[in-house]
């Protein structure tokens, strides 16, 4: 089976899926035979020409049932429900009310902190015909870093109206009110309910956009994905056949502006009728532990979020609080939006297995905003499938399989398999050629919940949406990201926009600032970008990384270990290492490292650096060979040309520059340490990896040795000249009358006097070297 035929199946015929009739106000020629089943959409869905039909069918034959229940604060103590008929009500006011000064097409922005009001106004924009826009809030206190991206969001979707609630709209009023074109704010929870019945159904199909998905904006200005309404239809039916529960009640904290909260919390609820709890980001991020309490109280059966947050509870939820959790109702734990680590799912598992929380609830995923949301999942009740892969075989663009985890192997988590009618193809980023199982490249996709292009961009929309193979096959969605398939399964190797390549070398910046979260306890976990910059004619790597308590850390010392343990883990040296503090690095709306905006600002000088470390790779202005000045320099010179196997080393040339590796830096290290006498720690070669750099260090503690043993040597002579009584009242520390003070000599013979290096002849023999 090669990468590109991976389940390959022709899309299923939309158009012999449709009712006749679409149902409108009272919903009264519903029969058994189209119902929608007790668990799930079924068929129904399936035969659904848009969403406004699943909603309200849902609302006809479901009227009591509680869809959303929102926790304000995160508390359980007071939660707000909302069933499907209550809901479909809202809704048809404010579709009512947006009818009045809007026409079908127009586009609208939701801007709603977490709850209930933003489902009834996403609904109502649906049901209006108007094209929703979820947003995310700007932050009043860093104005200049958010508004910019909803003036950009506004200006490309040439929005006119703007939704939230009054209260809301009250305090952001000054701010929004001053972004061209923005002309109505419109404050749905103020909408009365009567409104409702002067609703006019539209005419809505599958080919109807339904909303605008932006994304984050990580390599520039954020693009609309413009989502119709048979991507979600295509996508709800496909995540309700892999991984949908009977029964099922959804707990999450989800930004509901977020494809993963928007369409996998609220669209996939409503079309399979299941109850979701909700709290808020703000409320999950103050206390984890409102999260899991939500769960136990709820009996919730699914979780649904990123990595880092089953991270963030086993950090900061105490070992008392977890005594009084009952997570045995949880059949399913997705997890996606970022790279899914193994370290991670065993750290949840071990914490709260007293909780009743088991590996095999746990399910990988992987998807995107341009597929609507899935592309791929694991199969339910198995665990996660963990491959250890050889490190060095994957910089080279292949993936082979190794038996035990170490140094030199990379743990992916597998994402597992692409839903029937979705084609998934490995295919080279750059010859576009289809690639076979094993083989790293970039993952193109291609099916009925892929989105159609990007608002208002024809070009990129084609470069994105309709690529081809080198061998004809296609139109394909180019993901972006880098992957594999083993086994018939996808597994995620990186990012090919943050691929870094350093002397032929692939290497995924995730797995950098991976290896270092544990090198030193003042580092803030997940607070690292690692990026390549293009500087002499080289590409060079950067490590920038948030520091928790700047005043009491040592920072060249945090610096020298995140150096030291990227050299370790990856064979690579860092260029610089820079440190900021906490909430610095550029982030998404949804928590992503924005590398691409932090390479920006670092090139700039625009961030707001605590301390740089740079290695003293070449000395500024040199770009020419140039050869050793002094017999320990032509010694070390000659030392590496050996090791490295090339004809002739620089003074100012790196080490791992000419290609050494840490296996390689052990031996130099080595010899060294044979010839000198004395230890040097393998990360005094991370520090000074240029020969000019080492050969100075290695004078300067020959410098030292030489000042003590002078003091020494002249203390001995001191003691000589006086007696057993003076010697005792000095060593007691009283005073010692009429003794003058040991003065060691400040000019010895020579430097040479005291150092000689062993170096091994072309006969065999050896030869003193004398350091002048």
């Amino acid at each position: 089976m090669t990468g590109r035929n991976l389940n390959r199946q022709s899309d299923p015929p939309e158009a012999t899926l449709m009712f006749t009739d679409t149902p409108t106000s009272g919903l009264t020629n519903v029969s058994p035979d189209n119902c929608f089943p007790m668990q799930g959409a079924g068929a129904a869905g399936l035969q659904a020409r848009s969403l406004v039909e699943v909603f309200r069918r849902r609302a006809a034959e479901n009227s009591d049932r509680v869809a959303f229940t929102f926790l304000p604060g995160g508390e359980v103590t007071a939660p707000e429900d909302r069933t499907y008929s209550q809901l479909d009500e809202r809704a048809r006011a404010i579709a009512a009310r947006l009818q009045q000064t809007c026409r079908p097409g127009d586009r609208a922005l939701l801007m709603y902190d977490s709850g209930l009001d933003y489902i009834a106004a996403l609904a109502g924009c649906l049901y209006a015909g108007v094209v929703a826009i979820p947003v995310f809030p700007p932050d009043p206190l860093r104005a200049a870093r958010t508004l910019p991206r909803l003036e950009a969001i506004v200006s490309d979707a040439q929005a006119s109206v703007l939704l939230g609630t009054a209260a809301d709209l009250a305090w952001a009023g000054a701010m929004l009110g001053a972004i061209p074109g923005l002309g109505q704010l419109l404050p749905s929870d103020t909408i009365e309910l009567s409104l409702a019945d002067a609703w006019a159904a539209p005419t809505l199909d599958r080919d109807t956009p339904a909303f605008l998905q932006y994304t984050s904006g990580s390599t520039g200005t954020p693009k609309g994905v413009l989502v119709r309404h048979g991507n979600v239809l295509a996508n709800m039916a496909q995540m309700e056949q892999m991984i949908d529960l009977e029964n099922a009640i959804v707990c999450t904290w989800l930004p509901a502006y977020h494809d993963m909260g928007l369409v996998g919390g609220i669209f996939q609820c409503w079309y399979s009728g299941r109850r979701n709890v909700m709290l808020s980001p703000l409320a999950f991020f103050q206390q984890p532990l409102r999260w899991l309490q939500a769960v136990a109280a709820y009996r919730a059966t699914t979780l649904a979020a990123p990595d880092f947050a089953y991270d963030l509870c086993v950090r900061k939820i105490k070992a008392e609080d977890r005594r009084d959790l009952d997570l045995g109702s949880v059949r399913l734990a997705l997890s996606g939006a970022e790279p899914v680590r193994r370290a991670t799912i065993e750290r949840f598992v071990e914490a709260f297995g007293e909780c009743g929380i088991r590996r095999e609830i746990f399910c990988p995923c992987y998807g995107m905003a341009e597929a609507t949301l899935l592309v791929s999942a694991s199969p339910r009740d198995t665990g996660p499938r963990v491959v250890n892969y050889d490190a060095a075989a994957l910089t080279q663009n292949r993936a082979v399989a190794i038996a035990k985890a170490g140094a030199h192997a990379r743990s992916l988590v597998s994402c597992g398999r692409p839903p029937a009618n979705l084609r998934l193809a490995i295919v080279d980023p750059q010859t576009r050629a289809p690639l076979g199982p094993g083989d790293v490249g970039e993952i193109w996709i291609a099916g009925p919940n892929v989105a159609g292009g990007y608002w208002g961009q024809a070009e990129e929309s084609r470069t994105r949406f309709q690529a081809v193979t080198a061998t004809g096959e296609g139109p394909f969605l180019r993901t972006g990201d880098l992957g594999f398939i083993d086994n018939g399964e996808l597994f995620i190797s990186g990012r090919f926009k943050d691929l870094i390549i350093i002397r032929g070398r692939n290497f995924h910046p995730q797995d950098i600032e991976q290896s270092i979260e544990n090198c030193h306890e003042a580092i803030k976990p997940r607070g690292s970008a690692a990026f390549s910059i293009d500087e002499g004619g080289r590409e060079q790597l950067i490590l920038v990384q948030e520091i928790t308590r700047p005043k009491k850390a040592d920072l060249d010392e945090v610096s020298r270990a995140i150096g030291g343990a990227i050299l370790e883990a990856h064979d690579l040296a860092v260029d610089a290492v820079v440190l900021v503090r906490q909430g610095t690095i550029p982030k998404t709306t949804s928590g992503k490292i924005q590398r691409h905006a932090c390479r920006q600002q670092y090139l700039s000088g625009e961030l707001e650096v605590l301390h740089t470390w740079q290695t003293p790779c070449a000395r500024p202005g040199l770009e020419t060979y140039v050869a050793p000045r002094n017999e320990l320099e032509s010694h070390l010179a000659g030392m590496w040309a050996e090791i490295l196997d090339i004809e002739q080393v620089g003074i100012f040339d790196s080490f791992f520059d000419l290609g050494g590796s840490s296996l390689l830096a052990t031996q130099l290290m080595t010899r060294l340490a044979d010839q000198l006498g004395a230890e040097i720690p393998l990360r005094d070669l991370f520090d000074r990896p240029t020969v000019a750099a080492l050969a100075e260090m290695i004078t300067a503690h020959t410098t030292q040795a030489v000042q003590r043993r002078s003091a020494d040597a002249a203390l001995l002579d001191y003691l000589d000249t006086v007696s057993d009584e003076d010697a005792e009242a000095l060593l007691a520390g009283g005073p010692v009358p009429n003794v003058a003070a040991p003065r060691p000599s400040t000019t010895p013979k020579s430097h040479a006097s005291y150092y000689s290096l062993t170096v091994p002849s072309s006969n065999g023999d050896t030869a003193g070297v004398t350091q002048h």
